[in-house]
């Protein structure tokens, strides 16, 4: 009996080469982390040299950054608008945990190249920047519906709740809980932004006290 010949095993090559090097990569640094991520690890889990790393990634950084940009949802964020600015700012924030959660051990990674690393920093603007843009969109919407005095908020004012929101996350590398979500609203964004009472009229939650009175 004349045995079939093998089939030869086909080379990857171009982006398929480039997919399958970054999900190397990713199963390195979820098996070991951002300390373990080195190229040699990398070359190993994907049975190549860490030559055909070095040209197309030529630091870590750079590796770091393919890997972010291509595990970002590539779905835009969805404005949420439900009618109120309680509402609105729940479903944000549900959203900014679900992306955050979405990027998983690359989350630690991330934040350890972004100190002067400028592209690292423009990674984690597409990454969560447009929140920042939801979150001006929330905000002019309640001031035409009267539950807040001004929609021109400080930047700082108006990334504060997802900022903490964030910070939460990476501590604890955790989705947002609907009892954290509902301190960020009630407890920091609603005071902040300067919302009246009627803002958490028709909120299943109380309003807190320290609103302003209408």
């Amino acid at each position: 009996m004349v045995d079939s010949p093998t089939k030869p095993a086909t080379r990857r090559r171009g982006r398929a080469l480039e997919d399958a090097l970054l999900d190397a990569a990713w199963m390195v640094l979820e098996r070991a982390g951002y300390a373990g991520l080195t190229m040699d690890a990398v070359a190993a889990e994907a049975s190549t040299s860490k030559s055909v790393l070095y040209r197309r990634w030529p630091s870590r950084s750079d590796l770091v950054l393919a890997m972010v940009l291509r595990r970002v949802p590539m779905a835009p964020q969805v404005d949420p608008d439900t009618g109120t600015l309680s509402g609105d700012l729940r479903a944000l924030l549900r959203q900014v945990s679900e992306r955050f959660i979405s990027l998983g051990a690359a989350v630690p990674a991330l934040a350890a190249e972004l100190p002067g690393n400028p592209e690292i920093v423009e990674a984690s603007r597409v990454a969560f920047g447009a929140a920042e843009a939801l979150a001006q969109n929330i905000a002019d919407r309640a001031a035409e519906r009267g539950e807040i005095p001004t929609a021109r908020l400080a930047p700082a004012t108006l990334r504060a709740p997802l900022n903490l929101a964030r910070f939460d996350l990476l501590m604890t590398m955790q989705p947002l809980d609907e009892a954290a979500i509902d301190a960020l609203v009630n407890e920091v964004a609603l005071p902040l932004y300067g919302a009246s009472r009627s803002s958490c009229a028709h909120d299943p939650l109380p309003c807190p006290p320290h609103h302003l009175e209408d």
